[in-house]
C-alpha cells in the first residue's frame, strides 16, 4: 500500500481482484507483460496504461470507480512521480523485499 494525493489523499492497494481487472483492461496477463520487454516499455510509458494502473490500485476504495474519472487529477509534469509511486505500491503489495 502507498498513499497518493489526487483530489484527496488515497491509498493505492493491489490485490488479486485489482490485478485481474487490470489484466482485463490490458487484454494480457501481467506475466506476459513482464516477460516481454518491448510490451513492458510501451505500457509503462503510455498515459492510458498509467491511468489504468492507478485505477486498479484505487478500486479497493471505490468499486464503481471508472478509469476516466482519474483524468482530471493527472498531468504530464507529475508522470515520473506517478510511475515511481505505482511501482512502490505494487512492489510493496507483492512484498518483493521480504518475499
Amino acid at each position: 500500500m502507498k498513499k497518493i494525493k489526487l483530489d484527496t489523499e488515497k491509498t493505492l492497494k493491489y490485490t488479486w481482484h485489482s490485478i485481474e481487472r487490470l489484466e482485463e483492461e490490458f487484454g494480457i496477463s501481467l506475466l506476459e507483460i513482464f516477460a516481454n520487454k518491448d510490451k513492458l516499455q510501451k505500457l509503462s510509458t503510455s498515459p492510458k496504461s498509467l491511468r489504468l494502473a492507478l485505477w486498479a490500485g484505487l478500486i479497493h476504495e471505490d468499486k464503481n470507480l471508472k478509469p476516466e474519472a482519474l483524468i482530471p487529477y493527472l498531468n504530464l509534469k507529475d508522470t515520473p512521480i506517478l510511475i515511481q509511486t505505482l511501482i512502490e505500491a505494487f512492489m510493496g503489495d507483492m512484498d518483493v523485499q521480504n518475499g
